[in-house]
């Protein structure tokens, strides 16, 4: 039935099936979730509130309790006081205490006997002491005075636990509530105790009483959730503080001991722990969420604890509200949305149809062989446009003839030589398969006559050349090109080589000629072998000219040259000195050097005097140390005659400067040899 729908009609079932779907899914899903959210925060909420209250009583409590450590240290620091006068300080310290201090009931001391003062004897039985005579003053507000009196079973287990407990653990106490007279009026009331210590020992315990009162306030301001409760709890289980007045002072153990035998509360109170569950109220028969906060006493090892209790329906009126609306408004929504599609689905009709006979058109003209056929968007509607172009643009990339051209041209432009087209086409495709394999073939032949004229050439057969009468057309002028480029670099190739064989044969009359572009860099290299070459030549040859004429200090200039070429000359220098001779004939070598360089150094010591004596520098001497032997004694032979013939030329020029500025000097009477007997 399905399959025979039209168009329309399906997209009316589907989206009111797909959409009824969905929003059934979705109110599932917003039920769980937003009852999980609600319960989820419910629960911190509740827990937070818990813990808040909590530690707004641990505050209250922690006060009273540092009022009672006060009052131990104030205890603790009498030994600094004269022991007459202890009493009396401390019965002021304790007045002054609870007057300040309004918000407690009553204080209180418990000495142990003789502990304060040793004096116990001298006030037993009198008044504000028993017949013990320890110090237990305990005052308390009455009306608005303040009234004194004896402690009393304080040393009873039970009603003096206010003393005993904190006398033998040495630790702080608080003791469970416990209703009072005051004003002729029962109040739930507890006491902190703290022991004052002397040397580590326990000597006494100082009391604070607090009415419970300030809790109850507390309790009946705070209603979570509008109708929840909190209570509070002691160590024992008694209510501290409840909504209902009634019950404070009741064990809550014992009203509900179904609970305590289910969750362990009395375990879970005494242990500090916290917990929280689900259970009927027995006070108002509600399903309720029960929250158990500790609230840790001081320094003490008991605990109270803070339960708040809050009504599931409370918790969760939010969430069926939530899903009573959603409810609601899918049902709305779907009512619609059935209506829409309908309407919706009607037009769809119409469009689709009008697609679907342009796109039955383009199907027979493809049938039919007629590629160049394509649909038209014209009266077609804009959103079915893309369909119809797409239709006519996967024709053209997917028509199989075209894409095996398209895939053979890829592969010949990557470099590679596909198979030929063996497949069989009709009308034009088998024109294109034609055309392609004619490609195919011309590069198989021309890459084929490449790797043969290459391997001519690889083994010196140069003259090798492409067959071109194979080809034509573009094929024709890439091997002509080929042809033509490989025979321009043989044919310079093989000037180059023709000119550096004359070069080797010792003719270096013609230089290379100049080649075109980059070419040159050979012009230039072969030319400037040429020139160094020239250039050794000449210099060498200079220099055995100037030998020959008789200069046996001239060599060839190596700074002219790099490289080999100054190898070249440093070796003909050193063959221009008298060679070594063999074995001991070296020492002839070595006589003819030594004497040649002797004279060579007489030779520029001469030089320098000459040269010295045309600049008028009379006081030039040679510097006889540099020589040896007799060529020594040369050299101070011609020092000695530079001094005999200056020093008269040098006193003759002193006596004629001093006469040209008029002083007359006396007649010279040293006696100086041959053509020098001065008389002036």
């Amino acid at each position: 039935m399905f399959k025979k729908m039209k168009i329309g009609n399906r997209i009316v079932f589907l989206t009111v099936l797909s959409t009824s779907i969905i929003l059934l899914a979705l109110i599932l899903y917003v039920n769980w979730h937003s009852a999980e959210n609600q319960q989820k925060t419910g629960h911190e909420n509740a827990q937070n509130l818990a813990f808040r209250y909590a530690n707004e009583l641990d505050a209250e409590i922690e006060v009273a309790l540092d009022a009672a450590r006060a009052l131990a240290h104030t205890g603790e620091a009498v030994w600094t006081i004269e022991p007459n006068a202890r009493r009396v300080f401390l019965e002021k310290q304790l007045q002054t205490f609870l007057e300040r201090n309004p918000q407690f009931f009553g204080v209180s001391m418990c000495w142990e006997p003789n502990a304060l003062d040793n004096a116990d004897k001298r006030y037993v039985n009198k008044p504000g002491y028993d017949e013990t005579g320890r110090f237990i003053p305990h005052l308390y507000r009455n009306n608005s005075n303040l009234s004194r009196e004896p402690l009393v079973d304080y040393e009873k287990p039970g009603s003096g636990d206010y003393y005993l407990l904190p006398k033998n653990s040495g630790k702080e106490t608080v003791i469970n509530p416990y209703y009072y007279p005051v004003n002729g009026k029962e109040v739930l009331m507890i006491t902190l105790s703290v022991p004052i210590f002397n040397n580590n020992k326990v000597v006494g315990v100082s009391t604070v009483d607090i009415a419970l009162e300030s809790m109850q306030e507390i309790t009946n301001r705070v209603h979570p959730y509008e109708t929840g409760h909190l209570v509070v709890l002691s160590n024992n289980g008694t209510i501290v503080s409840h909504q209902d007045k009634n019950l404070t002072g009741k064990n809550f153990l014992e009203l509900e001991p179904e609970l305590n035998q289910k969750f362990g509360i009395d375990k879970i109170i005494t242990s500090g722990s916290a917990i929280n569950f689900e259970a009927n109220n027995v006070h108002t028969g509600e399903i309720s969420e029960h929250y158990f906060v500790p609230i840790k006493l001081g320094n003490s090892t008991q605990y109270w604890s803070v339960a708040t209790i809050i009504p599931d329906a409370k918790i969760m009126a939010s969430v069926y509200s939530l899903q009573r609306q959603i409810i609601v408004y899918s049902l709305i929504a779907l009512m619609l949305l059935f209506s829409i599609s309908v309407l919706i689905a009607r037009s769809i009709s119409r469009l689709i149809k009008s697609a679907i006979d342009e796109t039955e058109k383009l199907i027979k003209a493809a049938a039919a062989g007629n590629l160049s056929a394509r649909s038209s968007t014209r009266g077609i509607h804009f959103e079915f446009h893309p369909l119809l172009n797409g239709f006519n643009e996967t024709l053209d990339a997917v028509v199989n003839p075209l894409n095996t051209a398209a895939d053979y041209i890829d592969r010949i432009a990557k470099g590679e030589l596909p198979p030929k087209i063996t497949d069989q086409y009709q009308g034009e495709f088998n024109l294109l398969k034609e055309n392609i394999n004619d490609l195919i073939e011309n590069l198989t032949v021309f890459t084929n006559d490449i790797k043969t004229v290459y391997e001519y050439h690889s083994k010196g057969e140069i003259d090798v050349v492409f067959d071109k009468s194979k080809f034509k057309g573009i094929y024709l002028e890439m091997t002509e090109s080929v042809t033509n480029l490989v025979s321009y670099h043989i044919t310079a190739i093989l000037e180059m080589l023709d000119l550096l064989k004359n070069y080797a044969e010792g003719d270096l009359s013609k230089e290379l000629k100049v080649f075109p572009g980059k070419q040159i860099i050979a012009t230039e290299r072969v030319n400037m072998l040429r020139k160094n070459i020239l250039d050794l030549i000449n210099e060498m040859t200079a220099t055995t000219k100037i030998q020959a004429a008789g200069d046996f200090e001239a060599f060839a200039d190596e700074s002219k040259f790099s490289g080999a070429y100054k190898e070249v000359i440093a070796g003909y220098n050193k063959g221009m000195e008298m060679p070594a001779l063999p074995g001991k004939q070296i020492i002839a070598t070595e006589r003819i050097n030594l004497l040649r360089n002797n004279i060579l150094s007489l030779i520029a010591d001469a030089n320098r005097l000459a040269e010295a004596a045309v600049a008028g520098k009379l006081a030039t001497r040679a510097d006889a140390t540099k020589h040896l032997g007799d060529f020594k004694k040369i050299i101070e032979g011609v020092n000695n005659t530079l001094d005999a013939v200056i020093k008269p030329i040098n006193v003759t020029a002193h006596y004629l400067e001093r006469i040209a500025v008029g002083d007359i000097p006396p007649v010279i009477t040293e006696k100086y040899a041959g053509g020098f007997p001065l008389e002036i």
